[in-house]
């Protein structure tokens, strides 16, 4: 954006992003946690969204693929719910992780 100043030029506002690899995987690690709810999960989700990180697309194919994680943990392996949090949380980690690398 730029912005006249009288006669003497003009001032020129630049948005800059100087956020590492390993800073976003750091975040990621940070607003994922060990464990995840269902509601967590859906906040997260939403505000990655809502903040142009993923496209809804991508929020799609990331509640699917981790709440049939959820559905398996629950129907077929008898977990708990801890540990199918557990693995919700992991598997949203790599998903994010791979988009933040791409």
């Amino acid at each position: 954006m730029e912005s006249q100043r009288g006669e003497h030029g003009y001032i020129r506002i630049m948005r800059l992003s100087h956020e590492s690899a390993e800073e976003r995987l750091k975040h990621v690690d940070d607003i994922v946690g060990e464990s995840l709810s269902a509601q967590d999960r859906e906040k997260i989700l939403a505000t990655l969204n809502d903040r142009g990180l993923i496209n809804t697309r991508e929020r799609l194919i990331i509640e699917v693929a981790v709440r049939h994680a959820d559905e398996l943990g629950r129907s077929e392996f008898d977990l708990s719910p801890y540990k199918r949090g557990v693995i919700q949380a992991e598997m949203l980690r790599r998903i994010l992780w791979s988009l933040a690398l791409a």
